[in-house]
């Protein structure tokens, strides 16, 4: 299992990518907060086949959290000042 957290469109996004044990799909859940103060939305990806590379796995997943991310920041845009940016760190959990 692993987790990064980055910025879209000044949003702090919360990313893990894992593979099932039976089937080898690789699985996502994204976590954010659609303006300060709102309570976390937590999302999970539909699985993605497991004939995908792990660089695969990470592009679709962020490319599914971030349209995300975009349509609850188009819904809450006049609440707070979005910025993009484009940071993020990396780091495998045990």
């Amino acid at each position: 299992m692993k987790r990064i957290s980055y910025l879209h469109q000044g949003i702090e996004v919360e990313l893990v990518l894992t593979r099932d044990p039976f089937n080898c799909d690789w699985l996502a859940v994204a976590k954010w907060e659609a303006s300060p103060g709102a309570t976390a939305s937590l999302h999970t990806m539909p699985p993605l086949r497991a004939t995908a590379s792990e660089a695969e796995a990470w592009n679709a997943a962020k490319e599914w959290a971030n349209r995300l991310v975009m349509q609850d920041w188009q819904s809450t845009a006049g609440l707070a000042a979005a910025t993009s940016t484009s940071a993020h760190t990396g780091y495998a959990m045990r």
